[in-house]
């Protein structure tokens, strides 16, 4: 052997540019150079030994790694003759993998290092097994060509990982603590691709966590996908060009998730992804059902901390900027939260006074409580609806007018209505035309929606209204009129959340009436005290004729013997009272549950066991929706039901959903769906307006069955013929919307 001077095995990556956009580092190669002991070997190649390679090993650094050119320190000795080949080769000697070849007879006489490349775009995995060498089977002991190799045992490039070995005797020889001389390369200018599929980029999210995927490729291989959180650790993704990965706990807010594709040079692609990890409660802290979009609008009531005021028709809130009252009425604002609006048809819009910003995709939340009616209207209850402005004279032209839209002043309204339906109506043309709800019939896609029925009761513990007879009640006589629980009544361990009386006003009463659960006073010249309250009742607003007048508690209350269960009423006159009726008939339970009348002079109850009071007690359970209706139950009065309206654009049409909740907002409340539609067309008027008709329709340009396609202006609450709805908790917010 000759000694010969040279360098260890390298592996070098090269690449045009590779700039990390944050520092992951990945060890690409492993690079030793051997320059500290001088002494090597050039050994010689020929027929007899045909072959010079460095063996790879499953542990070695090279496994797996990528290559396009070789560099080795040849010379030639005397005159050899032929090709050698460059390459990859197997055990038996073929060749695996040819990178090039030479013509020996060119090689130097003195060592020099020689490149060796793939064809342009190719290159080569270096794989468990590879003998990474050259091959030249041409030559004698004379004739023949010289390699450089490591023989310093003291430091070789991977241990024993990967070593010399040459073909000698028929047999491999492996020198472990040995080395060639060599130079493996891998050259790459094209950086790789990333792409994250699921979720979509600036979405919402109520989950703390965040499942991320997507899929990568390059045109050699992608190393590796690795992700952070804001400024948060970096991982690694499973997977490389198919990959996933579920962030920790996030806290609500916007986030910046970074995605990282590195390929085997170090290009890195990144994609950024932000999400927006959505508070479950909106700011007056009512369950959300639907997260709010990234970056959208969200407009919260302001009624509290201002000074009561009172808008009519037109007047701008000098407090909010976007509310304004509207219609036939008015609307008071009394500065602890709350509102009332009153009138034949009075309303409440919340829009961009300059038009400069539209809603789209909208939940629509509000706590409504029914207080009094002017008049029976069959279409009156808790609604809000989103569309046109509903202004015909500033607006006239129905077909374009919508500001800033140029659209039809069309509208969608959704209904709790104080009958127990819950309906649609979509206003395909303001005061011309009206799609209404109905029974759901049609086949999909040209279906309608039907008008569910919402159902409180679903146990009755009493509901006696035989032969009712009337009777006065008022503060200075029988001041309270009850249902007195006996030891040994049925209504024992019943539970019940709503108490239903039949009332009505006696000339002019005022003052406020109490429905509940009372005792005896522990001073027996006091007037029955209040156990639990089931609600109160403005007397003044009681309808001269008789009117089921339901009141409804936040909780069960289970009924006990020695319980008085009915209504107290402090105010009035003898002149100006209340009337409740009862039952003199039949009698509910016997004498186990009946009739008692405080009364005032004597400060004692006078005992009717004979009687009863007209009561019916029911428990509600789980809110319940029906259809097609097979009963009818009012919306309790002085009660807050939770409402929510949703719409929501889909890739073919318009999605609607009501919600409703009686917990009045208890732990953000307790939500039942009451009614969804798909609007995709098909659902055409039925209710003409105005004298219009199919055939004096004044759009062309708006179809009977159109359903609004664009953002639109406005977002209202409406009422009709009430002297008093109060509401509170009124919330708009931009959501997703569906696919």
């Amino acid at each position: 052997m000759k000694k010969i001077h040279g360098l260890s095995l390298i592996l070098i990556i090269i690449a045009a540019s590779a700039a990390a956009i944050f520092s992951s580092a990945v060890v690409l190669a492993k690079t030793v150079t051997q320059m500290q002991d001088p002494i090597t070997f050039g050994l010689s190649m020929y027929a007899g030994r045909p072959i010079h390679a460095e063996y790879v090993t499953s542990s070695s650094a090279l496994a797996g790694k990528y290559i396009d050119a070789i560099k080795i320190q040849l010379k030639k000795v005397g005159s050899p003759t032929g090709t050698a080949t460059i390459g990859i080769f197997n055990s038996d000697l073929s060749v695996k993998t040819n990178f090039t070849g030479i013509d020996v007879s060119t090689i130097n006489t003195s060592y020099r290092e020689y490149p060796f490349s793939m064809p342009s775009g190719k290159h080569y995995q270096v794989q468990p097994g590879d003998r990474i060498g050259i091959k030249y089977t041409g030559g004698d002991s004379s004739n023949f060509v010289a390699i450089l190799t490591d023989q310093d045992p003291s430091g070789p490039f991977d241990g024993t990982n990967s070593y010399q070995t040459y073909f000698y005797n028929s047999v491999w020889n492996n020198f472990t603590s040995s080395d060639l001389i060599m130079t493996l390369t891998l050259t790459d200018t094209v950086p790789p691709t990333l792409t994250i599929s699921s979720p979509p980029n600036q979405t919402s999210t109520f989950s703390t966590t965040v499942s991320v995927s997507g899929g990568a490729s390059d045109n050699i291989a992608v190393l590796s996908i690795t992700w952070k959180v804001d400024s948060g650790p970096v991982s690694k993704a499973t997977g490389t060009t198919s990959w996933s990965f579920t962030t920790g706990t996030l806290s609500p807010g916007t986030h910046n998730i970074y995605v990282n594709a590195t390929d085997v040079v170090g290009f890195v692609a990144q994609k950024l992804l932000q999400v927006k990890v959505d508070n479950t409660k909106d700011t007056f802290t009512i369950n959300k059902m639907y997260p709010t979009k990234f970056g959208a609008r969200e407009w919260f009531s302001k009624w509290s901390g201002v000074p009561q005021h009172t808008l009519g028709s037109g007047d701008n809130d000098p407090y909010d900027p976007m509310f304004q009252a509207r219609g036939d009425g008015s609307t008071t604002i009394f500065g602890n939260g709350t509102a009332k609006i009153s009138g034949s048809g009075p309303r409440m819009y919340v829009y961009d006074h300059l038009f400069n910003t539209l809603w789209n995709n909208i939940e629509i939340t509000f706590y409504g409580k029914r207080v009094s009616e002017s008049q029976y209207t069959s279409y009156a209850g808790l609604a809000s609806g989103w569309g046109g402005s509903h202004d015909n004279s500033t607006y006239p032209d129905v077909c374009t007018d919508v500001p800033s839209v140029g659209k039809p002043n069309s509208a969608y309204n959704g209904r709790i209505l104080f009958d127990g339906r819950v309906d649609y109506v979509k206003e395909v043309l303001y005061l011309r035309g009206n799609a209404q709800s109905n029974d759901g019939s049609g086949s999909s896609p040209v279906q309608k929606p039907a008008a569910f029925h919402f159902i409180f009761p679903s146990s009755v513990a009493m509901n006696d209204t035989n032969t009712p007879t009337s009777t006065s009640i008022y503060g200075t006589s029988q001041n309270t009129i009850v249902e007195y629980v006996n030891t040994s009544s049925s209504l024992i361990n019943k539970q019940i959340d709503q108490i239903t009386l039949q009332l009505r006003s006696v000339s002019s009463p005022s003052g406020t009436a109490t429905v509940g659960i009372f005792k005896n006073s522990t001073n027996g010249n006091t007037n029955p005290q209040l156990v639990t309250s089931f609600g109160t009742l403005d007397t003044s607003k009681l309808a001269s004729s008789y009117l089921n007048y339901p009141f409804k508690a936040n909780s069960n209350y289970t009924i006990k013997s020695g319980d008085y269960i009915g209504i107290q009423y402090l105010g009035g006159s003898a002149t100006n009272k209340m009337a409740v009726t009862y039952d003199n008939g039949t009698g509910f339970d016997g004498q186990n549950s009946y009739l008692s009348i405080w009364n005032n002079g004597t400060h004692t109850w006078n005992r009717y066991t004979g009687y009863d009071l007209t009561m019916t007690l029911t428990s509600g359970g789980n809110l319940t929706v029906q259809s097609p209706a097979t009963d009818f139950h009012t919306m309790p009065y002085n009660t807050w039901i939770g409402y929510k309206f949703i719409i929501q654009k889909t890739s073919t049409g318009v999605h609607l959903e009501t919600w409703m909740d009686t917990t009045n907002g208890l732990n953000g409340g307790n939500w039942v769906k009451m009614n969804s539609f798909n609007d995709i067309g098909g659902w055409s008027v039925t209710d003409w307006v105005n004298g219009y008709s199919a055939s004096n329709w004044p759009c062309p340009n708006v179809p009977l069955d159109y359903f609004i396609k664009a953002a639109m202006p406005f977002v209202y609450v409406r009422a009709d013929n009430v002297n008093e709805i109060d509401y509170k908790k009124f919330s708009i917010r931009e959501i997703n919307p569906l696919p």
